[in-house]
């Protein structure tokens, strides 16, 4: 209530709006074991989290993503290769709840979304908008 007291609405709901838009599918559709790990740090504030759909080719329109992840030779892991952009408190997120191409057939049956931590190969720039 205090902070919405400054008279700014823009300001007060962006405040968390990535983390409310991403951290919700950590709950509700991740593993018990990404529950415990990822959804406490992100309740307690530890990390942040950010939703990456967006992409500069396709969009909101994600039907037309090109974002692709292809699954390891052992299988237990992915490698995401593409671009995201307009992502909400993406500059400082930790985690990335992040729409993906995992099948080939060029159907809706392909998309899959991916929790993917900040860490090595992954960059974000701020995007100068005025």
């Amino acid at each position: 209530q205090e902070i919405a007291r400054l008279g700014r609405p823009g300001f007060v709901d962006s405040l968390g709006a990535g983390w409310g838009i991403s951290a919700p599918a950590v709950f509700h559709f991740g593993s018990d074991e990404m529950r415990k790990q990822v959804g406490s740090q992100l309740l307690k504030g530890d990390k942040w989290s950010a939703l990456a759909i967006s992409e500069p080719f396709a969009g909101s329109d994600v039907a037309a993503l090109r974002c692709t992840a292809d699954k390891t030779p052992d299988g237990k892991f992915y490698i995401v290769n593409g671009i995201k952009k307009w992502i909400t408190e993406g500059m400082y997120s930790d985690y990335f709840v992040t729409a993906v191409r995992t099948g080939k057939t060029g159907t809706p049956k392909d998309l899959s979304m991916l929790l993917v931590e900040r860490g090595p190969g992954l960059d974000t720039k701020q995007i100068k908008t005025t």
